[in-house]
């Protein structure tokens, strides 16, 4: 069997490795509580930066947000004097339209006006036409019944009349 001797040595050295197992344990332990004081150090930094990125987000999608809203607000203005222009350039246009359409129904009045003269002046002339037409007809007529009957002024015989 073993001696107490032994076994005390056996315990002085259990005893010494359980001391230096605490002092090791109490370091990790420390060591422990620096890592979580570190951590959560870093994690407070990581929480302000992320604070301060969405801050200045913020910020600046409300500078780029009334940047946007006060250029929709020009072009807006802009293009109502836009439209505004257009709508005078219309009325202009349309006034115009007006003019010409005015002068388009009186140049038809007076077309009208010159037809009908000329129509008139087509059927005179048609019946003046047909008057030299009938005319001519009737002195060409005279004149050929003239011819044949001039031998007969002068001469007294119809057999005369017929030699010729």
């Amino acid at each position: 069997m073993i001696s107490i001797e032994v076994l005390e040595v056996h315990v002085a050295a259990i005893r010494t490795d359980v001391d230096e197992l605490k002092t090791d344990f109490r370091e990790l332990k420390q060591d422990f509580r620096e890592l979580r004081a570190e951590f959560y150090a870093a994690q407070i930094r990581i929480d302000n930066t992320i604070k301060a990125a969405v801050a200045k987000l913020e910020a600046e999608i409300s500078a780029m947000s009334s940047r946007a809203a006060k250029d929709v607000e020009s072009l807006a203005s802009r293009m109502e004097a836009q439209f505004a222009r257009v709508d005078a350039q219309f009325a202009r246009v349309d006034a115009q339209f007006v003019r010409v359409d005015a002068q388009l129904a009186e140049l038809r009045a007076d077309n009208k006006e010159i037809r009908d003269e000329l129509r008139e002046i087509g059927s005179k002339q048609k019946a003046l036409f047909w008057a030299v037409t009938i005319f001519g007809t009737l002195i060409t007529l005279a004149v050929t019944f003239g011819k044949l009957l001039e031998p007969l002024w002068h001469t007294t015989s119809p057999a005369d009349v017929w030699i010729h």
